[in-house]
């Protein structure tokens, strides 16, 4: 824990008559003293969780298999509901929570598969709002920024790809994971136990325990004695991981710096619009990630750290990305960086610094913000059902799903 005295403390202490507050600092003390109650937290985090909802709405009023959802993950589930499904590894590595989706979805009607899987994966969704508000995010010092970040978080411009679907559901996992990592432990033993149950699935779910690991290291928690049955879960779901990964080949690319060159224009080219100069989105960035340095936003640091981590691994295998996926941990980090977690005033200078940088960033990423409609005109999944219907049993019905080059999912007649 920081020794130094949070903010609140040097607001009530500071009793020195001749010291004048202009307007904004009478704001920022006020804002300080703050401290709203576990109910209106609840509600605050309800309300964030529907504004993250709304913003996709599509997905569920058209619910429809996306890429390897189905393709992937429960077709094999249909066909053949074995539990030997959560040991076979997609892309290198294991997808424990997608499958775990898709066990679930199967036990519903066939027409209800997509909606099931969406739901689920909205919820993984917004699960992080709920560990921001809390009172165990005392990494967030101020009480009120814990609800500003949520909201930060509600707002942000997440890759529309990203959004609700379970074959991407292991960026908000990851996002999960740090959020477990830096909290402080629950008080309730139910709480405790669906901690630990999470971050052993999420582990085991995406490459990303490797590098939250790396982050766990960075940020000291070996020498914290709560954390470290979260630091051992982690070094042993990266070492799951990488044996799937060698076994796989997916490591036999080789480490070269020109990674690093392609994962900063990839960021710059995918949340940038074509005609903003690329030095822009670089100071932008690197101006964003010094702020949350500048005010020990420990949350927002993290996720920048990871994010980088897994874009510079992206490039070594693809080169130039040009799927948004791989920038949802870099959007989620500079959004949370906005949000001022520390009790130390800065200059004015920086203040106009930091909000010149805001007005930038929310400039260049606002017209992203409500691109979720991933409908595909004409496309329905009831309808794309008929087929399966309409066969004989044992037949093998290829269904169609969306996007549309991703082919279609094979489903045995029952």
């Amino acid at each position: 824990m920081d020794n130094q005295p949070s903010i609140t403390q040097t607001v009530l202490e500071d009793k020195q008559p001749h010291r004048q507050r202009n307007g904004v600092r009478v704001i920022v003390d006020h804002i300080a003293l703050f401290r709203p109650s576990p109910a209106v937290r609840l509600v605050f985090a309800l309300a964030c969780s529907a504004v993250m909802v709304l913003r996709a709405w599509d997905l569920l009023a058209h619910a429809a298999f996306w890429a390897e959802d189905g393709k992937e993950f429960y077709g094999p589930a249909f066909n053949n509901p074995s539990m030997a499904l959560f040991l076979q590894p997609y892309s290198g590595y294991l997808h424990l929570v997608p499958r775990l989706f898709a066990w679930f979805a199967v036990r519903f009607p066939l027409v209800d598969g997509p909606l099931v899987m969406t739901v689920l994966s909205l919820a993984v969704l917004v699960l992080p709002l709920f560990y921001l508000v809390s009172d165990r995010a005392t990494f967030l010092r101020i009480p009120a920024t814990r609800l500003a970040s949520a909201l930060l978080y509600a707002l942000a411009p997440i890759p529309s790809e990203a959004y609700g679907n379970a074959t991407n559901a292991h960026w908000f996992t990851c996002v999960i994971m740090l959020l477990i990592l830096l909290c402080e432990p629950a008080k309730n033993r139910v709480f405790t136990a669906l901690d630990a149950a999470m971050f052993v699935i999420f582990s085991l779910t995406g490459p990303f325990a490797i590098y939250v690991a790396l982050c766990a290291v960075a940020l000291g928690k070996l020498r914290d004695k709560g954390a470290l049955w979260k630091v051992a879960t982690l070094l042993a779901g990266s070492a799951v991981q990488i044996i799937f990964l060698m076994h796989s080949g997916r490591l036999a690319h080789s480490v070269h710096l020109g990674a690093v060159a392609i994962a900063v224009n990839s960021v710059v080219d995918r949340l940038f619009t074509t005609s903003t100069p690329c030095w822009i989105g670089v100071v932008v960035w690197i101006g964003l990630f010094v702020t949350a340095v500048m005010d020990r936003n420990r949350f927002s640091i993290s996720l920048f750290l990871v994010a980088a981590c897994a874009l510079v691994s992206a490039s070594m295998s693809h080169g130039a990305l040009s799927w948004g996926r791989y920038h949802t941990l870099a959007v989620i980090a500079a959004c949370l960086s906005l949000t001022p977690s520390s009790a130390l005033p800065h200059g004015r200078g920086v203040g106009y610094a930091k909000l010149f940088l805001i007005v930038l960033f929310l400039a260049f990423t606002a017209p992203a913000w409500f691109q979720y409609d991933r409908h595909e005109v004409g496309y329905s999944w009831s309808k794309q059902l008929l087929r399966y219907y309409e066969a004989r049993r044992g037949a093998v019905i290829d269904i169609p799903v969306a996007p549309g080059h991703w082919g279609a999912i094979e489903l045995i007649r029952k």
